[in-house]
């Protein structure tokens, strides 16, 4: 059997889209005497799958200008480092592979009682922002204004940490 999509206009002039299925029923000497055609409402799968395309294109258009003009870092639950964009490498001076896996600590100069804050107030849900020092790979003391947010798994636990600098 074969199917095909229509989109006609209703009486209303409203758009449905419809899914048709063919199948031959009688067959004579190869002629096709009757067929039993399905038809079957699919405006809704449409219109749905429409909708997500959208949402996906609004959303892509958002993290590109995020990549393109922020620092992004993307940390575990243990604070390790499972993401930088290349602003952020380029800032630092360092390659993907030269900062993923690595524990914030390696990028918190800034002292015992402050990492221990931010971590805290991540894992109790919360976002934090303030400034941080990261090192550059040539050992110079950067500056940024960071914004972290938490992500949390159903129970609440610490999923991940995205961070914008």
């Amino acid at each position: 059997h074969q199917s095909t999509e229509l989109r006609i206009l209703t009486q209303k002039g409203n758009s449905k889209w419809l899914r048709v299925f063919l199948e031959p029923e009688e067959i004579i000497e190869e002629e096709i005497l009757f067929v039993l055609a399905t038809v079957i409402d699919i405006t809704d799968v449409v219109e749905s799958e429409r909708s997500r395309h959208e949402q996906h294109d609004e959303l892509k258009f958002y993290l590109d200008c995020i990549d393109e003009y922020s620092f992004v870092l993307r940390l575990d639950e243990s604070f390790r480092v499972t993401f930088v964009n290349d602003l952020f490498c380029e800032a630092l001076g360092y390659s993907r592979s030269e900062v993923y896996g690595s524990e914030i600590e390696n990028f918190a100069p800034d002292g015992v009682t402050r990492r221990q804050d931010f971590m805290a107030t991540l894992r109790a849900g919360k976002s934090w922002r303030g400034e941080w020092t990261y090192p550059t790979k040539q050992g110079a003391l950067r500056v940024f204004d960071v914004f972290a947010s938490p992500r949390l798994d159903s129970e609440g636990n610490l999923e991940e940490v995205l961070s914008f600098l």
